[in-house]
């Protein structure tokens, strides 16, 4: 057999294999080659035989180094465009803001993938023609081989003296996850945000205009059951609205008026309504969620305006009735001509006030709104003359006053200021006209003519809307109603006797003596009782009003900075740009493409010298021996022998070519474009 193989080799026309890796049409000085057959050899590899020069790329290595600059490219637009669709945008589920920031490291990490593809498929290009330029130590070699892996080769200065742009390469990719993976996603971060915004919500406000289309027969139901409140009680002529002439007409303040108010009286005002306001769900349902809100309401609701009218003639009382002249400190007049709750001589045995017999022609009238009138002194803190009159008995100088309030129709705008837990409320109010009450200039007493009584005959919705400002105004008129006397200091001891429950309000000093502002802390009382009753949701006029709230709040929220990440990419997109120039350029010029698998490697061994030079050193014997990690190869054709002959078939051929391997400088010489170069046959 082996003598049939060797007589086969000599005849030329099977063994030698041809391939051509570049273009040319001169040959490198032929070498002699020992060409022995050998049984191993014979069995991996059968036949042999010349192949024609090939011209053309192959594609796949081009097309590799395209698609994954491009594939990289994408990736790093795809990150931005996430990145740039979460900016500012708030993620409340935790599962679902960690997979957005995963997924973008993912992106990242493809962008990473795909760059360095790019740049190692041209590192192996380069390294090639390093080996061909420069005679290598195989320390060396192996360094470049594994540059990409093993950080070895940048601690090689041979390597990187002799290989610049490959070292380059290799730097490039070991740091390329520095920029892509870990901090390019630095660019999306997360952090507290204002978001703001307007927004149409239903708000507490007040409508006592609902009450002038009360019917207590037909009672307004609340969500959730029960009823709606009125502020006041109604009698009527005829239970069952049937008879000719029926009416219903004012009896008192309500039960829950006068709990409502005889309860919060005694509080600061602004108290109350933080009271209601501050607390989470009314935040959440003022301002529409989870927000911090402003907003603005208004409505007509009573409000008492006073003047001083101490030197007025003509009033209810006089200065006579204070201190010194008498022992009053504070002095209130407030019920004159009210409002008379038993309107007919005769009613039934029954509820409702039902009269009997006939029913007089203004029964029902609400005939004015009584004034409240307060008199009252405080002490000057100056001594008293000892000439005085009254030195007997006082000691200091009391400054006198007398103060007058009509309730008028009243504009109140409010404005709610909702921050975390706390509401501030700003209150102004504007004057628009009197309720329905008397002036002193006017003849009859004083009192209006009957025909603008006011009938719950004829105008019965002005009418259940006055008696509603009407029914507050008396239990706030109740509260103020009395005095407090103060004892003498001569002889002694002194100290106030007060017969009010304004002694309780804020209107009046713990000494019992009014505040200097009576009259502004009176408006403002009353104001603020009025305002509270936004608060009472089963009050009738507690209603709700859809108004434009402008909302804030403060939420974490996703943070793009795309100048970040294309500083993070910039560099590496134009880097792996250049570099793949630079492989491209490579690829043109040798005409061929280098790889540097284990098909590769056994092509470029093939070399009976390097099997002399390896004898004896075990594979995987590490530490690989000194000698031969120092010794030099060098790329390139070895033993090129050229003879050109015909084939069996008759075509042209080529004998006895050499091959492309590592070898020793001295025994290779350089390869040529053009020239055909034995290789491995596929079989099959």
């Amino acid at each position: 057999m082996l003598d049939t193989a060797r007589e086969h080799r000599r005849s030329g026309s099977e063994n030698a294999v041809a391939s051509s890796i570049f273009e040319g049409t001169e040959f490198a000085p032929a070498k002699s080659l020992d060409l022995t057959p050998n049984p191993t050899n014979e069995r991996l590899i059968p036949s042999a035989q010349t192949r024609a020069p090939q011209s053309q790329l192959h594609w796949r290595t081009p097309g590799l180094l395209l698609a994954s600059f491009l594939t990289g490219l994408i990736a790093a637009i795809s990150q931005h465009c996430l990145y740039k669709s979460l900016h500012l945008r708030s993620e409340e589920r935790e599962s679902t803001k960690t997979s957005l920031v995963l997924c973008g490291r993912a992106i990242a990490y493809l962008a990473k993938v795909a760059f360095a593809q790019c740049i190692i498929l041209c590192y192996r290009q380069r390294i090639w023609r390093t080996f061909r330029n420069h005679a290598l130590s195989v320390r060396s070699i192996d360094h470049l081989f594994s540059g990409t892996e093993d950080v070895s080769l940048l601690l090689n200065w041979e390597a990187i003296s002799n290989a610049p742009l490959v070292t380059i390469m290799a730097l490039i990719v070991w740091f390329l996850p520095l920029a892509t993976v870990i901090a390019s996603p630095s660019a999306l971060t997360s952090g507290w945000r204002p978001e703001v915004d307007d927004a149409f919500v239903s708000v507490p406000t007040l409508n006592f205009s609902i009450e002038s289309y009360k019917n207590y027969r037909n009672p307004l139901k609340m969500k959730g059951g029960g009823n709606k409140r009125s502020l006041m009680f109604y009698n009527t002529t005829d239970a069952s609205a049937t008879s000719p002439g029926w009416f219903d007409y004012y009896d008192q303040p309500s039960t829950e008026t006068r709990n409502h108010i005889w309860k919060n009286i005694f509080s600061t005002p602004l108290e109350i309504l933080n009271g209601a306001f501050d607390q989470e769900i009314a935040r959440h349902k003022s301002c529409g969620g989870g927000y911090n809100c402003t907003y603005s309401v208004s409505f007509v609701a009573p409000g008492y305006k006073c003047e001083d009218v101490t030197d007025s003639p003509g009033g209810l009382f006089n200065k006579s009735v204070l201190v010194p002249e008498a022992d009053n400190i504070y002095y209130a007049d407030v019920n004159t001509g009210d409002y008379e709750r038993q309107q007919f001589d005769m009613i039934a045995d029954r509820p409702g006030g039902i009269p009997i017999g006939e029913i007089p022609a203004h029964a029902g009238d609400l005939r004015f709104e009584p004034e409240v009138w307060i008199g009252y002194a405080f002490n000057t803190n100056e001594t008293l003359p000892s000439d005085s009159p009254f030195a007997k008995t006082w000691t200091h100088i009391y400054e006198q006053h007398i103060a007058r309030c009509i309730l008028h129709e009243t504009r109140y705008a409010l404005d709610f200021n909702f921050t975390g837990q706390v509401c501030k409320i700003d209150l102004s109010t504007e004057i628009i006209a009197p309720v329905h009450g008397f002036n002193f200039s006017q003849a009859n007493n004083g009192m209006l003519p009957t025909e603008q009584w006011l009938s719950p005959r004829d105008d019965v919705a002005k009418y259940k809307k006055i008696a509603a400002y009407h029914a507050i105004a008396q239990v706030f008129r109740e509260l103020l109603q009395g005095t407090i006397q103060l004892i003498p200091p001569i002889p002694g001891p002194t100290y106030p006797k007060p017969n009010s429950d304004v002694y309780k309000t804020s209107l009046v000093k713990r000494s019992g003596e009014a505040e200097a502002d009576i009259m502004k802390r009176l408006e403002d009382l009353f104001g603020n009782m009025v305002l509270t009753l936004i608060t009472q949701k089963f009050m009738l006029v507690a209603s709700e009003e859809i108004v434009p709230v402008h909302r804030t709040r403060y939420r974490i929220v996703f943070i793009y900075d795309p100048a970040r990440l294309w500083l993070c990419y910039g560099p590496v997109i134009l880097l792996t740009l250049l570099i793949l120039f630079t492989g491209a350029w490579t690829i043109w010029q040798d005409g061929t493409t280098f790889s540097t698998g284990f098909s590769r490697i056994l092509a470029t061994t093939r070399n009976p010298a390097l099997d002399r030079i390896s004898e004896g050193a075990c594979l995987g014997n590490d530490p690989f021996p000194e000698d031969l990690m120092n010794k030099k190869l060098q790329f390139g054709s070895v033993r090129e022998e050229v003879n050109l002959q015909a084939n069996q078939d008759g075509s042209s051929g080529y004998e006895s070519v050499g091959h492309c391997a590592f070898g020793d400088p001295t025994e290779v010489s350089p390869i040529r474009r053009g020239i055909l170069y034995r290789g491995l046959k596929s079989i099959g």
